[in-house]
């Protein structure tokens, strides 16, 4: 294998989808062999033939873009693999990626009385991530169907791969040789764009064969390419850092009317209980008020001689109320 080496000006950002697929999907023999290697990688296994599948076009806007893979692949045996990278990770990305499986996994053609379930081929959804998606420490996570208290996997023909490029930031002191696989890419793939790490990254090149491709494949992109990938990756990134402030504007907005909302609810549960405590005060008050009435009329009508026992029953006072009196 010849030496590869990357200079400054051919430093791209691989997190970004238009960049990642520029590289990957070239119709030369680096591209496709990057493309299994970073496969390879991701799925812990060799693959001998890796096909990329047809994509949806390219929107011509931000606005108009459409829910689509970055890359979608068959290997030799029939299998398929959708690769998706995205730089920042929402929080419904979870679900986007059981989406995209979902979607992968029924696209797959049952028709024919010669074939059934059981014709239905291994999907994998790879998915690159720029920024961490869990909260633990470990780089790559595999999920499938799976019943952990019964230990009983379902059918075990879909699985996600996520890899969190993020979470290498510490190993970019570690000799490469000491890497397995995933970690050498992921650095890679979070580092191919700073100038500052270059010296990493070109030692990466010369030690994972893989990666040398893709190095290959960034070499044989015209400097034109690589400056309209740059473009709108420019675009992309102002379209996206718009979004966010917008965004965070918006949380800043309801923020401030959900507590402008509870001090309002607040002032109102004031003003019930205050008038509740009015009600409760009018309420003694006009007892007071109606008990003392009764005893001025008891004591009228006992000192008319009326009986006790007559004056008792007719008022509501007790008899020995009344005899106090």
């Amino acid at each position: 294998m010849r030496k590869i080496t990357l200079t400054l000006d051919r430093l791209i950002d691989l997190r970004y989808d238009k960049i990642f697929k520029a590289v990957f999907t070239q119709e030369t023999p680096a591209s496709r062999k990057a493309l299994t290697a970073l496969l390879e990688s991701c799925l812990n296994r060799r693959l001998d033939v890796v096909t990329v599948i047809a994509n949806e076009p390219a929107a011509q806007s931000e606005q108009k873009r459409q829910i689509r893979y970055d890359i979608a692949c068959t290997f030799n045996n029939g299998e398929l693999a959708d690769v998706e990278v995205t730089l920042w990770p929402k929080g419904t990305e979870p679900l986007r990626i059981e989406y995209y499986l979902s979607r992968l996994f029924v696209s797959q053609n049952l028709s024919g009385i010669d074939k059934d379930f059981g014709d239905l081929k291994q999907s994998y959804q790879i998915s690159i991530l720029g920024d961490n998606l869990y909260a633990d420490s470990h780089v790559a996570h595999w999920f499938e169907y799976y019943d952990p208290e019964r230990k009983i996997s379902l059918g075990g023909r879909t699985a996600i791969v996520t890899l969190e490029l993020n979470k290498l930031e510490g190993l970019v002191e570690t000799p490469p040789e000491q890497m397995n696989g995933k970690e050498r890419w992921g650095l890679f793939l979070g580092y191919a764009s700073e100038p500052g790490r270059l010296g990493l990254v070109n030692k990466l090149l010369e030690v994972e064969e893989g990666i040398a491709m893709a190095g290959e494949a960034i070499l044989q992109l015209p400097k034109s390419q690589i400056e309209e990938i740059r473009r709108i990756s420019r675009e992309k990134f102002e379209v996206d850092q718009r979004q966010a402030r917008h965004d965070v504007e918006r949380a800043k907005r309801e923020a401030e009317q959900a507590k402008y909302d509870l001090e309002q609810v607040r002032q109102e549960v004031e003003q019930v209980r205050q008038e509740a405590e009015q009600a409760r005060e009018a309420l003694k008050q006009a007892k007071q008020e109606q008990d003392a009435a009764l005893r001025e009329n008891a004591r009228n009508l006992k000192k008319l001689g009326i009986p006790i026992d007559q004056i008792a029953q007719g008022i509501g006072l007790s008899v020995e109320d009344i005899e106090k009196l």
